[in-house]
């Protein structure tokens, strides 16, 4: 399928199952995302040597949709086509109509403006929250999580009730380590479950800060 040129900036773009990989391939899919003025570069859309990989459910907070695309030449998409068609066995079609429709309706109802200042505020209940602690945390200017210095993950999520994900996690055996001390946590909720984690962590003052 060919999303109109109007909606990609004159670049034909192939609507396929999402999760392709390619050597080739970079991930796109929090690039409505970025806050306090920073913006994705055009130029690695337009190279010949690179392949945008896109998410509709993690554009439109929509996860589950399973359907993303891909930008760039022939010579990188014909390839990843082929995979899919072999790898996907039941395409969801109509995600696949959706999708182009929502990034359409997206500019005229200025929803990417509207989800970009939601989340901005949510990281700042999140941020502040650790400021108060007087921890130190990883700032973001991008997609929606903040890396927090603290190897508590299990306690706090046990004992304050606010749930966070070991960055070792992301790593493979090997490297791990280089994980070790850091949680990850996401703004991607209401603004209300942020204001109530907040709260709970500063409960967790004596043994975290």
């Amino acid at each position: 399928m060919v999303i109109s040129y109007e909606v990609v900036g004159a670049r034909p773009t192939y609507l396929i199952q999402a999760r392709v990989y390619t050597d080739s391939a970079s991930g796109w899919q929090y690039e409505g995302l970025v806050f306090d003025g920073w913006s994705t570069s055009d130029s690695r859309r337009s190279s010949a040597c690179g392949s945008p990989v896109g998410s509709a459910g993690k554009l439109f907070s929509a996860t589950g949709w399973r359907v993303g695309w891909l930008i760039g030449p022939p010579a990188l998409i014909d390839p990843a086509l082929a995979t899919s068609t072999r790898i996907v066995s039941c395409a969801n079609t109509p995600m696949r109509e959706w999708a182009p429709v929502a990034l359409e309706q997206a500019r005229e109802r200025r929803f990417f403006e509207t989800q970009l200042e939601e989340y901005a505020e949510r990281r700042a209940v999140l941020v502040d929250a650790f400021e108060k602690l007087g921890m130190e945390y990883a700032w973001t200017e991008g997609s929606y999580f903040v890396l927090l210095m603290s190897v508590a993950a299990w306690f706090i999520a046990n004992h304050i009730g606010v749930s966070c994900i070991p960055v070792s996690k992301f790593y493979c055996d090997e490297h791990m380590h280089i994980g070790a001390n850091y949680v990850n946590f996401s703004f991607c909720k209401d603004v209300d479950m942020y204001r109530t984690a907040a709260e709970r962590l500063q409960k967790a003052r004596w043994f975290l800060a």
